[in-house]
């Protein structure tokens, strides 16, 4: 399967991502393939897609309060999506997206 990541703004795809695959392997796949030296973290955003305020509530309830996170090493993306899937299949009003950040980050203070 393929992963979509946001690198540095842009859309990086990963081929040969399955549900078994964590995100420490991800980060050194992309830190490898980037050639690049340094602590990095994927995080996961839920981004809204609706202007209806009541399903933008809906929706934010639904992801557990959740807009922003830093993932932990041992997290499966793709199992994550197939937990939310339920959700995005009933609910168009938000997609998640996968960024990879360096660990220094200053967005990484404000996170929760």
């Amino acid at each position: 399967m393929e992963l979509k990541i946001y690198v540095d703004g842009l859309v990086k795809i990963l081929y040969g991502v399955d549900k078994s695959t964590n995100v420490r392997e991800i980060v050194i796949a992309l830190a490898r393939a980037l050639q690049i030296v340094g602590s990095y973290n994927i995080i996961e955003i839920l981004k809204l897609n609706s202007n209806s305020l009541q399903e933008i509530q809906k929706s934010y309830y639904l992801m557990n309060h959740r807009k922003m996170r830093v993932m932990s090493p041992d997290e499966k993306p793709l199992e994550l999506l197939d937990n939310y899937s339920k959700y995005l299949e009933l609910n168009k009003t938000f997609d998640i997206e996968f960024h990879f950040i360096d660990s220094n980050n200053d967005l990484l203070n404000h996170i929760n």
